[in-house]
């Protein structure tokens, strides 16, 4: 009897090791596993957010190279395309703006500054530009002194072209006339979190065939969007291109690509 007693007895001890042996396993497991969950979500949380800073990364740096090329890119001085014209003559598209915005002194409107021919040139670059890019929308400002004459520092619109992108994916580029810049910036404003934008300066001659030379002052930004041209498809607090385009009194440009 009583060597039967000390084996259950054993048999108890044995179990209740075993028992604890075994809960204690599950218990390292459960450990092990909720390290491995946390250090495979940190690791490709880090991996996402170095992919994304990488992105955004290219993507200002592209923007930047755009806005240099645009500066100094070479066009027709006909607005034709130098690369399909049979004797071209080119000239800076900065230069050509600059010259139209020097002849046309008594204008006072934003269309009548720009030449047709420049503007044709300018969306020519740009959609060379923005080839790399087909489903991003881009928005060119270029604006100038609104009283020079009276030392004003205000900067409002002189040229501002559009390139949206429609529900087929296809590419379609505006002309616009806005009088301010608070539509371009609110439109701005509700897609910060996409944006890329860059800017500089543009500075403007005036009498340059007289000893009294002046000049004004100007800035250009260039800034893109993934398209959200779709009118009510757009996300919730952000602005659509189509009211961007009705705001800003856009109409499609007059001339094929």
């Amino acid at each position: 009897m009583h060597s039967q007693k000390n084996k259950k007895k054993k048999r108890n001890i044995l179990n209740q090791k075993g028992q604890a042996a075994a809960t204690d396993a599950l218990i390292f497991l459960s450990i092990v596993a909720i390290v491995f969950v946390l250090i495979l979500g940190y690791s490709m949380n880090y991996g996402l957010s170095i992919m994304d800073s990488t992105k955004k990364l290219y993507n200002t740096n592209y923007h930047y190279a755009a806005l240099k090329a645009f500066m100094s890119a070479s066009y027709g001085r006909d607005g034709n395309d130098p690369m399909t014209a049979s004797e071209p003559i080119t000239d800076s598209v900065a230069t050509m703006i600059k010259e139209d915005y020097g002849a046309a002194l008594d204008t006072t409107t934003t269309d009548q500054k720009i030449s047709l021919q420049t503007k044709k040139a300018m969306f020519g670059i740009l959609d060379e530009l923005f080839l790399p890019l087909p489903q991003r929308s881009y928005l060119l400002l270029i604006t100038h002194e609104a009283n020079p004459t009276t030392g004003g520092t205000v900067l409002t619109p002189l040229i501002v072209l559009v390139r949206g992108v429609n529900e087929n994916g296809i590419n379609k580029d505006f002309i616009c006339n806005p009088t301010e810049n608070s539509q371009i910036e609110a439109f701005l404003a509700s897609h910060s979190l996409d944006l890329q934008i860059v800017e500089g300066q543009f500075i403007f001659y005036r009498n340059v065939l007289r000893p009294e030379i002046k000049t004004e002052g100007g800035q250009i930004f260039l800034a893109s969007w993934v398209s959200l041209y779709n009118e009510g498809n757009e996300e919730k607090g952000k602005i659509s291109e189509a009211d961007l385009l009705t705001n800003l009194g856009c109409s499609p440009q007059p001339f094929s690509p």
